[in-house]
């Protein structure tokens, strides 16, 4: 977490016009479909907005908090994201593929063979096909 936004003013400056923009969509939003909460809103991000030109430094508790919340959730995300990808797609491709016989390696000992290495042919034998890949 980059902690030196927590003592910059103009980070608070951007954090407060940038909350009060938000809340005032919201409350536009809330206007067209005929909320009642839309006076709230439009408050809230008129207050956040002024403080954030005016005074900064009294948005600071509430910047602070929610960066530390965004932290937080992001990690948070990360992880069940990175887990669902991970049991929802790559799992059931790994079972079916062994399912139908294909394992990533062959894992069956040959008791026969002398060397398990595979031969990849002579065109590596060349330095010069190193050069120039792509």
């Amino acid at each position: 977490m980059d902690k030196t936004k927590f003592n910059n003013r103009r980070e608070w400056r951007k954090f407060g016009i940038g909350l009060g923009v938000i809340l005032c969509a919201v409350a536009a939003v809330q206007l067209l479909k005929g909320r009642p909460a839309a006076p709230y809103f439009l408050a809230a991000g008129a207050v956040s907005a002024g403080l954030g030109i005016a005074m900064p430094a009294a948005l600071k508790p509430l910047f602070v908090v929610l960066l530390v919340l965004g932290e937080i959730l992001g990690w948070i995300s990360t992880r069940v994201l990175l887990a669902a990808l991970f049991y929802a797609v790559l799992t059931p491709i790994a079972l079916i593929r062994r399912l139908a016989g294909r394992g990533p390696m062959p894992m069956a000992p040959e008791p026969k063979a002398s060397t398990y290495w595979i031969e990849r042919g002579k065109k590596f034998d060349d330095p010069a096909s190193f050069e120039n890949q792509f």
